[in-house]
């Protein structure tokens, strides 16, 4: 029987919402990419 990946942390969202939180400007994406990344298009 094949093995199984193990997961080490699954990120709830409030571990999300923190790690967005905490992140520089810098970082931060346009709203363009953003879009693109949800699979919409911004004109």
């Amino acid at each position: 029987m094949p093995k199984r990946a193990r997961t080490s942390h699954i990120a709830s969202t409030a571990d999300l919402r923190a790690e967005f939180w905490q992140a520089p400007v810098e970082a931060l994406l346009d709203r363009k990419t953003a879009a693109a990344g949800m699979g919409y298009t911004v004109g």
